[in-house]
């Protein structure tokens, strides 16, 4: 005796695309920074390489992560240099375990 699932049609799926159909990767574009912004990062890693880290360039905002010896020439450089009147905003963490305390400037 069969019941009315076995006379269900059952919907099958396949990952599998023939290589004949298959596109063909595309190369991925390169992201177009902002100018001004890009500008300002270029500057600051031009001072002081891998002292610091760019972590993103964004329309208006620059965030940068300094470590703990660096940030004081970093702010000056940024206030003095680069002619920055404030901060929007500096934070700092502190890695108990690695003993090591880092600072975030954006």
């Amino acid at each position: 005796m069969s019941s009315d699932s076995d006379n269900e049609p059952i919907e099958t799926t396949s990952d599998v695309t023939p290589a004949s159909t298959k596109a063909s990767p595309t190369p991925e574009k390169e992201i177009e920074l902002p100018k001004f912004e890009k500008g300002l990062a270029d500057k600051i890693v031009e001072k002081f390489g891998t002292r610091i880290k760019v972590a993103f360039v964004k329309p208006d905002r620059v965030g940068i992560n300094v470590g703990r010896d660096d940030i004081k020439e970093v702010a000056e450089f940024l206030r003095d240099v680069l002619n920055f009147d404030h901060a929007e905003s500096v934070s700092g963490v502190d890695y108990l375990r690695t003993k090591k305390l880092k600072w975030f400037i954006i």
